[in-house]
């Protein structure tokens, strides 16, 4: 599978984040996700539950998120299929702790199912190599 093969949903989400952040996700939402959306957070797994259901559970990731990082800013982005309905991206993510105002650059990987032209579950992971190794073990 290459880059040609994601489905072109997760391309658009990614450009919507980069363009318009979050936020621009959440208003997006209808267009891009199904009525049932999981989303599993690795990042936030470390703290917490880490699984979020449709939109109301979008918004309680990234209120949650945003708690302890304010400005953020993805850039770098990179698609590649990895299934007939299955992608894997990567991006370079820049942040600032919220409270320590400290700046940060994470590259977490995404992995995103898609069901009937939309994304119906989507997982971020701490590292590339960790969601390869989610997907080996899928």
């Amino acid at each position: 599978m290459s880059a040609e093969d994601v489905p072109e949903v997760v391309v658009r989400a990614g450009n919507i984040l980069i363009e318009q952040g979050f936020q621009g996700m959440l208003d997006a939402y209808e267009e891009l996700f199904t009525e049932d959306f999981e989303w599993s957070s690795a990042i936030l797994r470390t703290f917490e539950a880490g699984v979020y259901k449709g939109h109301a559970g979008l918004e309680n990731y990234w209120r949650e998120f945003s708690e302890s990082f304010g400005s953020m800013s993805w850039s770098d982005p990179t698609y590649d299929s990895v299934g007939p309905s299955r992608a894997l991206c990567t991006a370079r993510v820049h942040m600032e702790g919220t409270g320590s105002g400290i700046p940060m650059i994470m590259e977490p990987a995404y992995v995103f199912d898609v069901r009937d032209g939309l994304i119906s579950w989507a997982s971020n992971f701490m590292s590339l190599s960790d969601a390869e190794e989610f997907l080996a073990n899928a």
